[in-house]
């Protein structure tokens, strides 16, 4: 039986108005995404982690815009979380923008569950890879 891994997530960026595409521009470079060769956690049959960024500030707001991240990864257990935490830390030094706040659930069909916080780094501030061995 396949375990999948499902991942939900949002992440609030700041900049200086009139940047936007600069920012832009460098988290797509940092991420990767269609035809990109940088490397995205993926499933056993390529299904990969998705994101979109969203411009949502108002002209001279330093709320610039959103990224919102999601997936369904066949055969991706929750164990392997530290995969995703590598990706995101790859925005964690941008010079055109900064992360405001940010926060990413990661569980399996299993019932694991990891939760990753943006805290000036992604923290772990839930971890329970273990339910499976317990009673429910």
């Amino acid at each position: 039986m396949s375990i999948w891994t499902h991942v939900c997530g949002i992440i609030r960026i700041d900049s200086v108005p009139k940047m936007d595409k600069l920012w832009i521009k460098e988290i797509k470079e940092k991420l990767g995404g269609y035809n990109s060769p940088v490397k995205t956690p993926t499933g056993s049959e390529g299904d990969k982690i998705e994101y979109k960024i969203e411009i949502v500030g108002e002209k001279n707001s330093l709320n610039r815009g959103i990224i919102y991240i999601w997936g369904d990864l066949r055969d991706f257990d929750v164990t392997n979380f530290q995969e995703i935490r590598d990706w995101l830390d790859r925005i964690d030094e941008l010079s055109n923008c900064w992360i405001r706040q940010g926060v990413v659930r990661i569980e399996d069909s299993n019932d694991n569950l990891v939760v990753l916080n943006w805290e000036g780094i992604w923290k772990i501030i839930y971890k329970d890879i273990y339910q499976t061995l317990r009673e429910k």
